[in-house]
């Protein structure tokens, strides 16, 4: 792993006039999301009807119409990377079809499980989250679909930000401190639930809102909305900071935070504390991007796009198969650029430090005379159990190096890191150590969701 790998993202669609193929152009927008695979569910004469492929989002041949549908694009976070347990999930409630996608990680899986065969004799087929969540829907004795969410939902421990898709609605639902993100749209009469907005603009949607943490929201067929909620919930969400630094799409707005501008806030930021003297700042692409910009424009150090990325191979580290292959960098260095320069690198993490030694040692072949690292966040010291799929933390290099060691084993110049209270002010708050605005755990170790041993006590 050479970067932190991206979690999954959700799209569902009520009332549009070719729901599959409005399904497949959001899901497109969130691509970055997820590649290791993609799933379609929609309902046509009340039968359902189920896509599912590995690979990239690509257009879904059908004969049928639909104003209905939800889709999902993976990188699987927990259990089995195989497909044993695809998404969108499909089942039965009452008899009548129903189907669930989601984005996060439950980290009280072992309870959830032990609870459903207890209580129901139930063994699950596999330790991925969505199953769980399906079987705490079909064993749950409340009587609505809402009351099952409400009344089983609260239980689950983690990050969950869900799309379900019935015979009547579309229902949103995110957890009790809304750390992944979930937003809805509206264009004339058609309804969407997405990840993020930046699906929701590719189809020309207007933003209605973010679900606020805890809701368990429903817009009937009718174009009626309700909403109930999850005890607990937080009054604002503690979204993973990670989401802005790296994971959201550039064009994409969370919690009124628009991705682009907080990226170039902390460019800024880092030019006023690091007044390091180079020819050139240089972006990693594609996440590095607004951040060199901030960085370049605040400094009067002009930006070169000098790293050159082939779009057409992808980003190994989504591929599920990486684990087993040895590192490959799809970059390329414009030597010409490059030449006898002093050279800023701006990139958004270092996880292990494997893409980043490959590329000084490209940069020094290229016969750059200092190489310095700005990276826009601070050191990744702890693991996430919320929704990204991070290394154990012996194995994140900034937990065995300090900057200089990190520096000279990367073979660079220097390694400077951006202050975790300087991540808050670019996104308009201030840092506090014990009532943190957004979850920084990664950062911190601080965990906002702990294991509680009696939390299924009431469970009925």
């Amino acid at each position: 792993m050479t970067k932190l790998r991206e979690k999954c993202g959700v799209f569902c669609v009520q009332g549009h006039v070719n729901a599959v193929e409005t399904t497949v152009i959001g899901l497109k927008a969130l691509q970055h999301r997820g590649h290791e695979s993609f799933g379609i569910f929609t309902f046509t004469n009340s039968e359902p009807v189920f896509f599912h492929e590995k690979g990239y989002v690509r257009y879904v041949e059908h004969d049928f119409s639909n104003t209905r549908a939800i889709g999902h694009v993976r990188y699987s976070t927990s259990g089995s990377e195989e497909s044993i347990f695809p998404q969108p999930a499909s089942f039965k409630i009452d008899g009548k079809y129903v189907a669930l996608s989601y984005n996060g990680n439950i980290v009280n899986t072992d309870q959830l499980h032990s609870y459903l065969y207890k209580n129901n004799d139930t063994i699950l087929s596999s330790d991925i989250d969505s199953e769980i969540f399906v079987s705490l829907l079909v064993h749950s004795k409340a009587d609505t679909l809402e009351e099952k969410i409400q009344s089983s939902f609260q239980y689950v421990q983690g990050a969950f930000s869900i799309a379900i898709l019935t015979g009547d609605s579309i229902i949103a639902v995110r957890d009790v401190q809304g750390i992944r993100p979930l937003v809805i749209g509206k264009k004339d009469g058609s309804y969407a639930i997405a990840s993020e907005t930046c699906a929701l603009h590719t189809l020309n949607m207007d933003f209605i809102r973010d679900v606020l943490p805890g809701e368990i929201l429903t817009i009937k067929t009718d174009n009626t909305m309700h909403s109930i909620f999850l005890p607990n919930a937080y009054a604002l969400a503690k979204m993973c900071v990670f989401e802005y630094i790296y994971f959201a799409r550039p064009d994409s707005t969370l919690e009124n935070l628009n991705v682009y501008n907080t990226r170039k806030n902390i460019g800024v930021l880092l030019a006023q504390i690091y007044q390091l003297s180079a020819d050139m700042v240089i972006p990693m692409p594609d996440s590095g991007i607004a951040t060199a910009l901030g960085y370049s424009q605040a400094s009067n150090i002009p930006i070169e796009f000098a790293i050159v990325k082939n779009s057409y191979v992808g980003r190994t580290f989504i591929d599920p198969n990486d684990k087993q292959k040895a590192l490959s960098v799809k970059l390329q260095i414009n030597r010409s650029v490059i030449h006898n320069k002093k050279v800023i690198i701006v990139d958004d993490s270092i996880v292990r430090g494997n893409t980043m030694k490959a590329i000084s040692q490209m940069l020094k072949q290229a016969d750059a005379q200092e190489i310095h690292l700005i990276i826009s966040s601070p050191a990744i010291r702890h693991s996430c159990f919320y929704g990204i799929d991070t290394p154990n933390t012996e194995e994140l290099i900034s937990n065995s190096l300090c900057s200089e060691k990190l520096a000279e084993y990367l073979g660079i110049t220097s390694v400077k890191f951006l202050p975790i209270e300087l991540l808050y002010r670019a996104l308009g708050y201030s840092f506090h150590k014990t009532n943190r605005r957004f979850c920084d755990a990664c950062f911190t170790g601080d965990y906002s969701i702990e294991k509680d041993n009696n939390l299924l006590a009431n469970l009925e």
